[in-house]
C-alpha cells in the first residue's frame, strides 16, 4: 500500500530525530547507573596535567546558586569556562524531577568547577584539592535559601558520593568529601566568593553535612572491594605564581542556540537528507 507524501515524511523526520539524538545522548552512557546524559563542551579531556597524571582523590559537593536543574544545564552548556562532573536536580523546573542526576562530563576528564589548579603547576590559584584530582557535584538551587536541598536531593547525592567513593577508593570522610566553600579556603591565595554549598555565611550553613554524610555511609556499597585507606595529601609549598595554566577551550553558543542542541540539529539534517537520498519518496 502507498504511504501518503506527509507519511512518507513524517517516518523520515522520526527515525532522522532518533539518529541525531544520539550525537549527544548515546555515546556510551552515563557513569552513574540511572543518570541523565547531557554532555557539557567544556572539559580537559583526561586527568593529566605538566606530565602528571592525576588520581581521583576528592568529591566536591557545590550549589548552583541556580533556581533550577534545568538553568544550571543551560548555563554550563553556554559558559567556556566552567563546567561540572555531576548535577543533582531539585525538581523545580519542567524537565527533571527532584533527585535527578545528570552526569555532563566524564569522570575519567577533568572538569572545570573548583578554580583552583595543582599545587605544581603555574595556575593562579594553586592547592592539594584542584581541577584534576576530583570530581563535582552541583546540587540544584539557591543555598541561602531555607530548605534548599530536598530529602530526595541528600538521598540521590549520597547514593553518587557513595559510588564514586567505592569506584575511586575515597573514605568516606569529610576531609575527603568537601564542600566548594572548604576547598576554596585551601589555595594560594585563597579564592574567594566561592561560598557554596554553604551559602555566603558558612557559620549558618544550611546544607545539614551531618545529614548528607550519615546518608552516605548508609548507602549500601556498589563495589565487592572495601573502601581504601587512602592517606590524606598534605598541602605541599606554593612558589609564587608564574604564567597562568591554560585556559579550558572556547566553546559557548552559536547563534543564540546553545551548542549541546547544534549535534542534534544536524545530525538530524543529515540522516534525513540520506534517507530521501536513498529511498526517495516512491520506495518509502
Amino acid at each position: 500500500m502507498r504511504r501518503s507524501l506527509p507519511g512518507r515524511l513524517g517516518w523520515v523526520l522520526l527515525v532522522a530525530v532518533s539518529f541525531g539524538s544520539l550525537a549527544v545522548h548515546g555515546e556510551s552512557g552515563p557513569d552513574f547507573p540511572g543518570a541523565t546524559w547531557v554532555k557539557d563542551p567544556d572539559y580537559y579531556t583526561g586527568r593529566r596535567l605538566d606530565s602528571i597524571d592525576y588520581e581521583v582523590e576528592y568529591i566536591v559537593i557545590h550549589a548552583t546558586v541556580g533556581n533550577t536543574a534545568e538553568g544550571a544545564v543551560a548555563e554550563f552548556t553556554n559558559r567556556d569556562d566552567k563546567s561540572t562532573h555531576y548535577i543533582v536536580a531539585n525538581g523545580k523546573g519542567p524537565l527533571y524531577r527532584d533527585g535527578q542526576v545528570i552526569q555532563m562530563v566524564r569522570e575519567a576528564d577533568t572538569a572545570w568547577s573548583i578554580g583552583i589548579w595543582p599545587a605544581k603547576s603555574t595556575g593562579a590559584h594553586r592547592g592539594p584539592i584542584h581541577h584534576f584530582n576530583s570530581i563535582s557535584i552541583e546540587l540544584a538551587g539557591r543555598p541561602n535559601e531555607k530548605g534548599w536541598c530536598t530529602e530526595r536531593m541528600y538521598e540521590s547525592a549520597a547514593r553518587l558520593v557513595r559510588f564514586l567513593a567505592d569506584e575511586y577508593g575515597i573514605p568516606l570522610s569529610r576531609d575527603r568529601i568537601l564542600g566548594h566553600d572548604e576547598v576554596a579556603r585551601t589555595s594560594v591565595p585563597i579564592t574567594t566568593g566561592k561560598m557554596d554549598p554553604c551559602g555566603s555565611d558558612p557559620r549558618q550553613c544550611t546544607f545539614d553535612w551531618d545529614h548528607f554524610m550519615s546518608l552516605v555511609k548508609q548507602s549500601p556499597s556498589t563495589t565487592p572491594h572495601a573502601v581504601s585507606s587512602l592517606p590524606s595529601t598534605p598541602a605541599p609549598s606554593v612558589a609564587p605564581a608564574a604564567t597562568p595554566s591554560p585556559a579550558p577551550p572556547h566553546s559557548g553558543s552559536v547563534g543564540g542556540t546553545p551548542q549541546f542542541l547544534w549535534p542534534i540539529i544536524l545530525g538530524t539534517i543529515t540522516v534525513a537528507l540520506l534517507l530521501l537520498a536513498l529511498f526517495g519518496f516512491g520506495g518509502i
